[in-house]
């Protein structure tokens, strides 16, 4: 269910939304150098990517399955290096019309994973209640 919200959420655009006290916001006013702000880690590592993970680990059975997931995760993270690396590049080429519409692409792909997760989940306890 976490992975549809975020899906319906980027599909209709919004941006995820941080609060912060008056204190943080002054602070964050105050300070001019931006690397000490994490701004990748929430987005990267959040409950939709922990919530793929669970599920993605628990569905693979033997060694394979389970080395093709890590081999996975090894080249999202290289992709993710070299995204974050040249992200000024990308964010000029694509422009803001651009960057929406890849957002909203994204949300399509996971709202499609997040769907079938939900009727696996529903299907497996369909079976166990029988």
């Amino acid at each position: 269910m976490v992975l549809i919200m975020l899906a319906m959420n980027m599909i209709n655009g919004r941006v995820a939304s941080t609060r912060h006290s008056s204190a943080e916001n002054q602070e964050a006013q105050e300070k001019e150098d931006i690397s000490v702000i994490p701004l990748a880690i929430p987005i990267l590592f959040g409950p939709g990517v922990i919530a793929t993970l669970v599920v993605l680990n628990n569905r693979s059975v033997d060694l394979l399955e389970k080395g093709i997931l890590y081999g996975a995760v090894l080249v999202s993270t290289i992709a993710v290096f070299f995204t974050l690396r040249y992200a000024v590049t990308i964010n000029r080429f694509l422009g803001e019309t651009g960057t929406r519409i890849l957002t909203r692409l994204m949300g399509l792909v996971v709202g499609a994973i997040a769907a079938q997760f939900l009727v696996e989940g529903v299907k497996g306890l369909w079976l166990a209640a029988a």
